[in-house]
């Protein structure tokens, strides 16, 4: 209250003058919070393993079509395809912070306030920049369980006889009406593992932040841009969260991301320990008050992005 009252009376603070109040009051009204964008979780599925390393294999359920047989024949038993595999490494991270005697005898209320809530918010960053590792080098440097680029157009089918299929756009573009048009197309005419259709459809479109103008256009305009017909456009074009990427580093990539079921995701984040917090202290240093140790380890990557396309932009 007395901050409040000296505040509105004589404007702003002298510190000399309220050398007390401002240290012991003032300032920890001035604490701000620290924000993380969280975006990435969202897009993996998320396995548990206490082993340092995770090998996920990639079954494919699908069964060929029954074949012909009467009841006196012997009944044909089929086996389901087996996929790729992927192997991942965790990765044990620590970090932590120490509050001494001559921080609280020095006030240092902000800067105590702040590793407070800075030490969670680092676990926030190395998870957000974990997933967006994947994004970024999904073109050109992180590879899936078939030894292709995530994003791809040379996907290889488990079973060689169908050839490749694609997830990427084979030329870059940026977000319009009809490379949209362009993305839905491929996610509704994917194949499963043994070329049966396999339709997906799009659920969220993953940009930069750059590009948020295009693609609040399309999503949402109610006419196609200026064509002879002037028509409305489907559904297909609004059907869609719009998901801007704040980690991303292209400022051109977008990547649209099908409804499946969280089993189905092509993404995975392995947790061998999930952000773990414990106090801090050392007997033998008096002068430590208070500290907190931060320890973490998990892994992320992709098997198979079958729920994805991608276009690396132009």
């Amino acid at each position: 209250m007395a901050t409040t009252l000296y505040h509105a009376r004589v404007g702003a603070i002298d510190h000399k003058a309220y050398a007390s109040l401002y240290n012991k009051t003032f300032d920890a009204i001035k604490v701000k919070s620290e924000k993380v964008p969280r975006e990435g979780a969202r897009f993996f599925s998320e396995r548990t393993t206490n082993l340092e390393t995770y090998r996920e294999g990639e079954v494919h359920p699908q069964l060929p079509a029954p074949m012909r047989n009467e009841d006196s024949d012997r009944i044909p038993l089929l086996n389901p395809l087996e996929g790729y595999y992927q192997t991942w490494t965790n990765v044990e991270r620590r970090s932590g912070f120490i509050v001494t005697e001559r921080a609280i005898t020095a006030q240092k209320t902000r800067a105590i306030a702040k590793m407070l809530t800075g030490l969670p918010n680092s676990a926030k960053r190395c998870e957000e920049m974990a997933y967006a590792k994947l994004f970024n080098g999904g073109f050109a440097t992180d590879t899936g369980g078939d030894g292709t680029y995530l994003f791809a157009t040379d996907h290889p089918y488990v079973d060689p006889q169908y050839g490749t299929w694609s997830n990427a756009a084979a030329s870059g573009a940026g977000f319009t009406s009809a490379t949209w048009f362009a993305a839905w197309l491929n996610l509704a005419q994917r194949k499963d593992a043994r070329y049966n259709p396999d339709p997906m459809m799009p659920a969220e479109c993953y940009f930069p932040v750059a590009m948020y103008e295009d693609v609040a256009k399309v999503h949402g305009s109610p006419k196609y841009p200026a064509n002879a017909l002037n028509a409305e456009q489907d559904d297909l074009f609004h059907d869609f969260k719009m998901v801007p990427g704040y980690w991303l580093t292209s400022s051109t990539q977008w990547y649209v991301h099908a409804k499946v079921d969280d089993a189905d995701k092509g993404l995975v984040v392995v947790w061998e320990t999930k952000p773990n917090y414990k106090p801090l202290s050392d007997g033998m240093n008096p002068d430590i008050i208070m500290g907190r140790r931060l320890k973490m380890a998990f892994s992320v990557g992709g098997l198979i992005l079958k729920d994805w396309y991608a276009n690396i932009g132009s």
